[in-house]
C-alpha cells in the first residue's frame, strides 16, 4: 500500500500526543516523529520497565531495568524532549511473560492472568483519562512481540471512550517482513511516511548510541540493513533506511482474535518464556474477551 499524506493535526500547535510504548528503545525508530510532534504538548509513556533481557548482560533485573530507564531518558534528550515529558509504569517484563504462558502451563490461573491484565491496562486507562490526547501512537499490531500486541489492545480498550482520539500504531521488527519498522506489503489499514531532514536523520542517529545494554540489538539490525544494502546495490543503507519513517492508522473496529499473520505458528518467532512457545492464539488473543468486551 503507498503511503497517504500524514494528517496535518498531528503536528498542529497545541496537539496533544500521546505515545505508549511497551519497552525502552521501541521509540528509537520514531524519533523523527517525535521531533516533529509539539513537545509542549505531547508526552511519552513506556508500560514495562524493561527487565526481560536482563540474564544476557548478567545483571539483576532490577539494576537492568534502571540502566533502560537511564538510556531512555538520556536518547530522549537528544533529541530535545525533557525528562518531565516522560512516564514510566515500571511493570516487569519478567513477569508478564510469566503470565502469560500460565495459560498454557496451568489449569484454572486464568483469574491470576486477567487480574494482571486488568491492573496494566488500568494504568494506561489513567493515563489516557488525565491526558485527553487527541492522538494515541502506541506499537503495532504484528504477531512480532507478544508485549507489543497486548499493549496495543490495551491503549485501544482505554481510547474507546474518547470518540475524538486517533489511535496510529507504529511497526517494529517483525522477521517475517523484508524491512524492520515497516508494516507488511499487504497492510490493509492507512499507512502515513515522513521523511526526516538532514538535522532530523543526525539527531536519530546520535539517539541510537544511547543504548548500551542493547548493543547486540543494535549491531544485529546494522548488519541486517548492511545485507539488504548489498542486496538493493547500494540503494538502502543504514542512513537511508533511517530518514524514513512510516506509521498507520488504526481502525476502532479492528478484531484481535485470530493471529496478526493469519496463522499462529508465524507468530512470536523464536519468542519463548521458561522454555515455553509464546502463542497469539492462546496467550494474547484469548485476552480481547477481557480488554474489548463490547467487540466480540
Amino acid at each position: 500500500m503507498r503511503p497517504s499524506p500524514v494528517p496535518s493535526g498531528i503536528f498542529a500547535p497545541g496537539a496533544r500526543n500521546l505515545f505508549v510504548f511497551a519497552h525502552q528503545d521501541d521509540e528509537l525508530g520514531y524519533a523523527g516523529l517525535m521531533q516533529r510532534v509539539p513537545a509542549e504538548s505531547s508526552y511519552f509513556i513506556w508500560v514495562t520497565n524493561g527487565d526481560g533481557l536482563a540474564d544476557q548482560l548478567d545483571m539483576p533485573p532490577r539494576d537492568y531495568a534502571a540502566a533502560r530507564r537511564l538510556e531512555t531518558i538520556v536518547a530522549m534528550a537528544t533529541i530535545g524532549i525533557s525528562q518531565d515529558r516522560l512516564r514510566f509504569l515500571g511493570n516487569s517484563e519478567l513477569l508478564i511473560y510469566r503470565t502469560l504462558i500460565r495459560q498454557v502451563t496451568q489449569t484454572n490461573a486464568d483469574h491470576e492472568v486477567h487480574a494482571l491484565v486488568k491492573a496494566i491496562a488500568a494504568q494506561i486507562a489513567t493515563e489516557v483519562r488525565a491526558f485527553r490526547p487527541d492522538n494515541v501512537f502506541t506499537m503495532a499490531w504484528q504477531g512480532a512481540n507478544p508485549e507489543h500486541d497486548l499493549i496495543h489492545m490495551m491503549v485501544q480498550a482505554a481510547v474507546r471512550p474518547f470518540e475524538n482520539c486517533k489511535i496510529y500504531e507504529l511497526p517494529e521488527f517483525d522477521p517475517l517482513t523484508v524491512l524492520p519498522l515497516r508494516f507488511k506489503p499487504k497492510h490493509k489499514d492507512p499507512i502515513h511516511e515522513i521523511r526526516l531532514t538532514p538535522t532530523e536523520l543526525e539527531a536519530k542517529i546520535a539517539m541510537a548510541e544511547s543504548y548500551p545494554t542493547q548493543d547486540r540489538i543494535m549491531n544485529g539490525f546494522k548488519v541486517l540493513l548492511g545485507g539488504l544494502g548489498r542486496a538493493t546495490l547500494g540503494k538502502l543503507n543504514f542512513e537511508r533506511f533511517l530518514a524514513v519513517e512510516h506509521f498507520g492508522a488504526v481502525p476502532r473496529d479492528r478484531s484481535y482474535l485470530s493471529s496478526p499473520h493469519g496463522f499462529d505458528a508465524l507468530d512470536y518467532i523464536g519468542e519463548k518464556c521458561d522454555g515455553v512457545p509464546m502463542s497469539y492464539t492462546k496467550m494474547v488473543g484469548t485476552l480481547e474477551r477481557i480488554l474489548l468486551p463490547d467487540s466480540l
